[in-house]
């Protein structure tokens, strides 16, 4: 009696339960080919092993393959450049992100020798948050930021020495500019007659890349537009010439409701031995 009743309870459990399948990935399959990216390893077709061209292919990759079957190619470098810039497309990983910590480090440790007195934060946050919370951000300050700040303090103390205090002085701004880098509105104070010529050119420099970081771009344009014009400054060649494209999206770029960012962003040349604007599809940073 007691095992019929029990078989009886039973059978609505039978009846309608469901089948039960373990937490895991169940679609997992072969992939044989990639609608949008070339295969791995990336550097075959960055070398010009372009393989069958699909048309589905993101514009990114055809540019690449368009080169090649016009009977152009890239420079080693360019290769490189390419390489990250699809590793960031399709595999979301920054470009260059191993290379800017150690870059990061050798400017912190340079800047330490000039401001002992005047300890930073071990790192630099180089994304900047916008919106209403900390989910949002966007790379702002690139590699060649810091590459470029490493070379101008490297100069500046072989020029002037590294107890100059005008040197320091250019160091202590030059924090100031970084520290736009993840957030805020910090803008060196221009120096005065009394400051030697070479720390005036480049304290305008100075302000206009703290403002292009703090995302003022109409600002940060007039200031470049009138670096350019001065043909003393040792920024006019860069202020006109290679102004980087920063990895914006179309969403953050409705957000900065800036209409003079493109044409901050549209310059076409670039320094000599850089991936140029015309010859990439994103151009690195040469600001400060």
């Amino acid at each position: 009696m007691n095992r019929r009743l029990f078989a009886i309870s039973l059978l609505p459990v039978l009846l309608f339960s469901q089948v039960s399948f373990p937490c895991a990935d169940n679609y997992v399959h072969p992939v044989f080919s990639y609608q949008h990216a070339p295969e791995n390893p990336y550097e075959n077709f960055a070398a010009g092993r372009i393989g069958i061209v699909k048309p589905t292919y993101r514009r990114v990759v055809l540019y690449a393959a368009y080169r090649y079957l016009n009977g152009g190619g890239f420079s080693s470098a360019e290769q490189q450049t390419l390489v990250s810039i699809w590793n960031a497309e399709f595999r979301n990983e920054e470009p260059d992100s191993t290379l800017k910590l150690e870059t990061i480090r050798r400017w912190l440790s340079l800047r330490g020798e000039i401001a002992k007195d005047f300890p930073v934060s071990p790192t630099i946050a180089t994304d900047r948050r916008w919106g209403a919370d900390d989910f949002n951000a966007f790379p702002n300050c690139s590699l060649n930021a810091f590459e470029t700040a490493v070379e101008t303090l490297s100069d500046r103390i072989m020029r002037y020495g590294s107890d100059d205090p005008f040197v320091l002085e250019w160091v202590r701004a030059q924090d100031l500019v970084f520290s736009n880098c993840s957030g805020g509105r910090n803008i060196p104070l221009a120096v005065g007659d009394a400051a030697p010529v070479w720390l005036r050119k480049d304290r305008d420099y100075q302000i206009a890349a703290a403002y292009f970081y703090a995302t003022d771009f109409e600002e940060a344009q007039q200031r470049f537009d009138a670096i350019s014009n001065d043909s003393d400054s040792p920024g006019a060649r860069p202020a006109t010439t290679s102004l980087r494209v920063p990895s914006f999206d179309a969403l953050i770029l409705r957000k900065t409701q800036s209409s003079n960012l493109g044409s901050i962003f549209r310059r076409k040349n670039a320094l000599p031995g850089s991936p140029a604007a015309d010859s990439l599809p994103m151009a690195r940073g040469y600001l400060i």
